[in-house]
């Protein structure tokens, strides 16, 4: 159930009484009355806080204590409404209670509104501002704007903007920083040092105590020329085609038939290793020594020989 009458509310919360409820909001915030059981009693008892309190309360609250105006529904069950500023009439379903159509009314509401955006402004002095290096934030509260807002205004009127990382560098300091940081950083791995101190914050040990780098023997071994020609050998010996799927593919790996964990002489032996492609190699991980005799006998047929891998 509604009421016609401002201010007084039906609640029929569920597990509650269901009951009438007299509120009245100033400011902003709530002030509840009371509840009742019929709507005369709120609507007596709301009279009665507006007199008793009419000294203390502004007169847009004295005002709330009229009836809405009932408007008559036509035949097909809806409701007519001309607005009393540009005489436009519109239909609703649902009664509504305002005199003025949307766009008069948002005219109205302008009135009373701090005129935010419709001041004039001053271009020349708020460009000179910002090209001295003031961000389009602070040129805005300096005159009443947004700062997308006088962005737009520039633009507009032909004055060009900073793009987000050159405003950035000019209004914030720590930009400026960043990017000598990033310079001493470039500089440093130009000369190693900066490898240097990391290698020595890794070991946890200062700068002046650092020796020497830390590279595990297998990833320098990997990084090494000596693997790079082993690899090489390979791929030239098994045409750059996958010894497994018999493929030639875009990615190869030289795979060490022996592990050279165990058997480390071999590492560079040309017929310790064998052509695989990536999808191939990844497929024998934890399964190498199942593979191992599968290969060698592969090599053996194709005359390479056999007592080099041999232990």
């Amino acid at each position: 159930m509604t009421s016609n009458h401002k201010g007084i509310y039906y609640r029929s919360e569920p597990g509650r009484q269901k009951r009438w409820c007299a509120r009245i909001m100033v400011d902003g915030k709530y002030h509840n009355i009371g509840n009742f059981l019929t709507e005369n009693d709120a609507i007596l008892a709301y009279k009665d806080f507006i007199e008793e309190n009419k000294d203390i309360l502004p007169d847009r609250a004295k005002n709330i204590t009229k009836y809405r105006e009932d408007l008559q529904k036509d035949e097909n069950n809806l409701y007519h409404r001309i607005c009393k500023d540009c005489g436009k009439e519109e239909v609703f379903k649902r009664s509504n209670y305002l005199d003025r159509c949307k766009s008069c009314a948002i005219k109205e509401s302008f009135k009373y509104r701090p005129a935010v955006g419709l001041q004039e402004l001053d271009l020349e002095s708020a460009y000179k501002d910002y090209q001295s290096g003031t961000s389009l934030k602070e040129v805005g509260k300096k005159y009443e704007f947004s700062a997308g807002g006088i962005g737009r205004k520039f633009n507009k009127n032909g004055c060009e903007t900073r793009d987000y990382k050159e405003a950035g560098i000019l209004t914030n300091e720590k930009y400026g920083n960043i990017k000598k940081a990033q310079e001493k950083v470039k500089e440093m791995c130009g000369t190693g040092e900066f490898q240097k101190q990391m290698s020595s914050i890794r070991q946890g040990i200062p700068i002046e105590e650092w020796t020497h780098f830390t590279t595990p023997e297998n990833l320098q071994y990997y990084k090494s020329e000596e693997f790079k020609v082993w690899r090489n050998e390979v791929l030239d010996r098994d045409g750059y085609i996958c010894q497994k799927c018999n493929q030639k593919k875009s990615e190869l790996h030289a795979h060490h038939i022996k592990p050279k964990a165990k058997f480390w002489e071999l590492r560079t032996d040309i017929n310790n290793g064998i052509t695989l492609c990536r999808d191939c190699h990844f497929s024998l991980n934890g399964k190498e020594h199942k593979y191992e005799q599968f290969f060698l006998d592969l090599l053996k047929s194709k005359g390479a020989p056999s007592q080099n891998v041999s232990v």
